[in-house]
Protein backbone atom coordinates (compact mmCIF):
# COMPACT_ATOMS: atom_id res chain seq x y z
CA UNK A 1 0.00 0.00 0.00
CA UNK A 2 1.30 3.29 -0.97
CA UNK A 3 2.00 6.09 2.45
CA UNK A 4 3.13 9.76 2.35
CA UNK A 5 4.04 11.84 4.88
CA UNK A 6 2.24 14.61 5.74
CA UNK A 7 3.61 17.84 5.26
CA UNK A 8 1.80 19.17 8.56
CA UNK A 9 1.72 16.73 11.23
CA UNK A 10 4.45 14.76 9.96
CA UNK A 11 2.72 11.08 10.70
CA UNK A 12 2.35 8.36 7.72
CA UNK A 13 -0.86 7.90 6.48
CA UNK A 14 -2.51 6.26 3.41
CA UNK A 15 -4.15 6.33 0.43
CA UNK A 16 -7.79 6.81 2.50
CA UNK A 17 -6.28 9.24 4.81
CA UNK A 18 -5.15 11.54 2.05
CA UNK A 19 -8.15 12.08 1.08
CA UNK A 20 -8.53 14.35 3.98
CA UNK A 21 -6.17 16.45 3.53
CA UNK A 22 -6.84 19.89 2.80
CA UNK A 23 -6.43 21.28 -0.86
CA UNK A 24 -3.51 23.06 -0.07
CA UNK A 25 -1.66 20.34 1.08
CA UNK A 26 -2.54 17.72 -1.49
CA UNK A 27 -1.37 20.13 -4.18
CA UNK A 28 1.93 19.61 -2.84
CA UNK A 29 2.24 16.25 -2.63
CA UNK A 30 1.36 16.43 -6.19
CA UNK A 31 4.17 18.95 -6.78
CA UNK A 32 6.44 16.73 -5.12
CA UNK A 33 5.24 14.16 -7.32
CA UNK A 34 6.06 16.16 -10.50
CA UNK A 35 9.42 17.60 -9.37
CA UNK A 36 10.50 14.05 -8.26
CA UNK A 37 9.77 12.80 -12.00
CA UNK A 38 11.48 16.21 -13.18
CA UNK A 39 14.66 15.26 -11.78
CA UNK A 40 14.89 11.47 -12.51
CA UNK A 41 14.59 13.01 -16.29
CA UNK A 42 10.79 12.80 -16.88
CA UNK A 43 9.39 16.29 -16.68
CA UNK A 44 5.22 17.11 -17.12
CA UNK A 45 4.90 19.56 -19.20
CA UNK A 46 1.91 20.67 -17.66
CA UNK A 47 1.63 23.24 -14.80
CA UNK A 48 -0.13 22.93 -11.78
CA UNK A 49 -1.99 26.43 -12.39
CA UNK A 50 -3.44 25.50 -15.80
CA UNK A 51 -6.84 25.28 -14.59
CA UNK A 52 -6.84 28.46 -12.46
CA UNK A 53 -4.90 30.49 -14.90
CA UNK A 54 -7.76 29.84 -17.87
CA UNK A 55 -10.03 30.95 -15.66
CA UNK A 56 -8.17 34.47 -15.36
CA UNK A 57 -10.49 37.50 -17.32
CA UNK A 58 -6.95 39.91 -17.23
CA UNK A 59 -3.43 40.46 -16.71
CA UNK A 60 -4.35 41.73 -12.85
CA UNK A 61 -6.26 38.59 -12.14
CA UNK A 62 -3.31 35.98 -13.53
CA UNK A 63 -0.57 37.66 -10.76
CA UNK A 64 -3.12 37.46 -8.29
CA UNK A 65 -3.10 33.71 -8.60
CA UNK A 66 0.71 33.46 -8.36
CA UNK A 67 0.04 36.16 -5.39
CA UNK A 68 -1.99 33.97 -3.77
CA UNK A 69 0.10 30.59 -3.91
CA UNK A 70 2.69 29.47 -1.71
CA UNK A 71 4.00 27.24 -4.71
CA UNK A 72 7.21 27.88 -6.21
CA UNK A 73 7.55 27.70 -9.78
CA UNK A 74 9.09 25.58 -12.23
CA UNK A 75 9.48 25.61 -16.17
CA UNK A 76 5.86 24.33 -17.01
CA UNK A 77 4.66 27.13 -14.50
CA UNK A 78 6.63 29.80 -16.01
CA UNK A 79 5.65 28.86 -19.48
CA UNK A 80 1.85 28.53 -18.76
CA UNK A 81 2.26 32.37 -16.73
CA UNK A 82 4.04 34.03 -19.37
CA UNK A 83 1.87 32.52 -22.04
CA UNK A 84 -1.46 33.53 -20.54
CA UNK A 85 -0.14 37.65 -20.17
CA UNK A 86 0.90 37.30 -23.34
CA UNK A 87 -3.02 36.48 -24.03
CA UNK A 88 -3.94 39.63 -22.31
CA UNK A 89 -1.04 41.56 -24.12
CA UNK A 90 -1.18 43.75 -20.52
CA UNK A 91 -0.32 43.25 -17.28
CA UNK A 92 0.12 45.48 -14.33
CA UNK A 93 3.30 47.62 -13.78
CA UNK A 94 3.30 47.39 -10.28
CA UNK A 95 1.60 46.77 -7.16
CA UNK A 96 2.63 43.80 -4.56
CA UNK A 97 0.86 41.32 -6.68
CA UNK A 98 3.68 42.33 -9.37
CA UNK A 99 6.33 41.97 -7.07
CA UNK A 100 5.78 38.97 -5.37
CA UNK A 101 5.28 37.06 -8.64
CA UNK A 102 8.42 37.97 -9.68
CA UNK A 103 10.00 37.23 -6.89
CA UNK A 104 8.49 33.51 -8.10
CA UNK A 105 9.74 34.10 -11.03
CA UNK A 106 13.60 35.12 -10.48
CA UNK A 107 13.73 32.41 -8.08
CA UNK A 108 12.79 29.90 -10.73
CA UNK A 109 15.02 31.19 -14.01
CA UNK A 110 18.00 29.44 -12.85
CA UNK A 111 16.54 26.27 -13.11
CA UNK A 112 14.86 26.49 -16.14
CA UNK A 113 17.82 27.20 -18.18
CA UNK A 114 18.43 29.58 -21.73
CA UNK A 115 15.13 28.76 -22.81
CA UNK A 116 13.07 29.89 -20.00
CA UNK A 117 15.44 32.93 -19.26
CA UNK A 118 14.88 34.16 -23.12
CA UNK A 119 11.07 33.10 -22.70
CA UNK A 120 10.96 35.63 -19.55
CA UNK A 121 13.12 38.40 -21.53
CA UNK A 122 11.08 37.84 -24.64
CA UNK A 123 7.33 38.38 -22.76
CA UNK A 124 8.10 41.13 -20.21
CA UNK A 125 9.87 43.41 -22.96
CA UNK A 126 6.91 42.60 -25.64
CA UNK A 127 4.35 43.90 -22.71
CA UNK A 128 6.70 46.70 -21.70
CA UNK A 129 7.16 45.11 -17.71
CA UNK A 130 10.53 46.84 -17.02
CA UNK A 131 10.75 45.24 -13.97
CA UNK A 132 10.48 41.60 -15.12
CA UNK A 133 12.73 42.28 -18.21
CA UNK A 134 15.60 43.24 -15.44
CA UNK A 135 15.11 39.86 -13.33
CA UNK A 136 15.28 37.80 -16.60
CA UNK A 137 18.18 39.58 -17.99
CA UNK A 138 21.17 38.64 -16.49
CA UNK A 139 19.63 35.42 -16.38
CA UNK A 140 20.25 35.67 -20.42
CA UNK A 141 23.74 36.72 -20.21
CA UNK A 142 24.86 34.18 -18.46
CA UNK A 143 23.69 31.70 -21.10
CA UNK A 144 24.46 33.64 -24.02
CA UNK A 145 26.45 30.87 -24.91
CA UNK A 146 23.90 28.58 -25.15
CA UNK A 147 21.50 30.62 -27.45
CA UNK A 148 20.94 30.20 -30.86
CA UNK A 149 21.46 33.36 -33.60
CA UNK A 150 17.83 33.66 -33.32
CA UNK A 151 17.79 34.25 -29.83
CA UNK A 152 20.68 36.04 -29.68
CA UNK A 153 18.62 38.50 -32.23
CA UNK A 154 15.27 38.69 -29.91
CA UNK A 155 17.65 39.61 -27.10
CA UNK A 156 18.79 42.14 -28.66
CA UNK A 157 15.48 43.82 -29.91
CA UNK A 158 14.07 42.71 -26.09
CA UNK A 159 17.00 45.33 -24.72
CA UNK A 160 15.41 47.97 -26.95
CA UNK A 161 12.16 47.46 -26.14
CA UNK A 162 12.65 47.99 -22.49
CA UNK A 163 11.09 50.86 -20.87
CA UNK A 164 14.52 53.28 -19.85
CA UNK A 165 17.03 50.37 -20.10
CA UNK A 166 19.83 51.08 -18.01
CA UNK A 167 23.26 51.84 -19.10
CA UNK A 168 24.68 48.00 -18.19
CA UNK A 169 22.14 46.63 -20.20
CA UNK A 170 22.73 48.88 -23.23
CA UNK A 171 26.10 48.39 -22.89
CA UNK A 172 25.79 44.34 -22.46
CA UNK A 173 23.38 44.30 -26.25
CA UNK A 174 26.17 46.08 -27.44
CA UNK A 175 28.21 42.65 -26.56
CA UNK A 176 25.43 40.11 -28.00
CA UNK A 177 24.89 42.44 -31.13
CA UNK A 178 28.88 42.35 -31.85
CA UNK A 179 28.05 38.28 -30.93
CA UNK A 180 25.57 38.00 -33.43
CA UNK A 181 27.20 40.02 -36.58
CA UNK A 182 29.38 36.69 -37.85
CA UNK A 183 25.62 35.01 -37.94
CA UNK A 184 23.12 37.13 -40.17
CA UNK A 185 22.40 35.02 -42.84
CA UNK A 186 21.09 32.21 -40.62
CA UNK A 187 18.11 34.65 -39.69
CA UNK A 188 14.84 35.16 -41.10
CA UNK A 189 14.53 38.62 -42.06
CA UNK A 190 12.05 39.92 -40.25
CA UNK A 191 14.07 38.71 -37.17
CA UNK A 192 17.10 40.39 -38.21
CA UNK A 193 15.35 43.49 -39.38
CA UNK A 194 13.77 43.20 -35.79
CA UNK A 195 17.30 42.66 -34.26
CA UNK A 196 18.81 45.75 -36.57
CA UNK A 197 16.50 48.22 -35.19
CA UNK A 198 16.27 47.44 -31.69
CA UNK A 199 20.02 47.48 -32.39
CA UNK A 200 19.98 51.52 -33.60
CA UNK A 201 17.29 52.51 -30.63
CA UNK A 202 19.73 51.59 -28.02
CA UNK A 203 22.74 52.90 -29.78
CA UNK A 204 21.71 56.04 -31.11
CA UNK A 205 24.37 58.94 -30.38
CA UNK A 206 26.95 56.31 -28.72
CA UNK A 207 28.97 55.61 -31.73
CA UNK A 208 27.77 52.60 -33.04
CA UNK A 209 27.70 53.43 -36.93
CA UNK A 210 29.95 50.96 -37.39
CA UNK A 211 28.22 48.46 -36.23
CA UNK A 212 25.10 48.79 -37.70
CA UNK A 213 26.41 49.35 -41.07
CA UNK A 214 27.57 45.94 -40.87
CA UNK A 215 24.47 44.38 -39.71
CA UNK A 216 22.30 46.65 -42.29
CA UNK A 217 24.27 44.86 -45.33
CA UNK A 218 22.27 41.24 -44.82
CA UNK A 219 19.24 42.78 -44.73
CA UNK A 220 19.60 44.99 -47.60
CA UNK A 221 20.89 41.51 -49.15
CA UNK A 222 18.13 39.84 -48.24
CA UNK A 223 15.31 42.28 -49.29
Amino acid sequence: MAIVVCRFCRSWRGPRELSLLDRRSSRELILFDRRARHASGTPSSLSLFDAELQRCADGAAVLQVAARSHLPFVLADLEAFLARLKFFRKMPKSGGDLRRFLDKVEAALPQCGSDGAQLALATFAELRCRQGALVAWPLVLQSRSDLAAAGIAESVWAASAIPNPPHDIVYDAVGLARQLTPCMQELPASLLYRSIYGLARIHEGRGSQELLRRAVGPVETIG
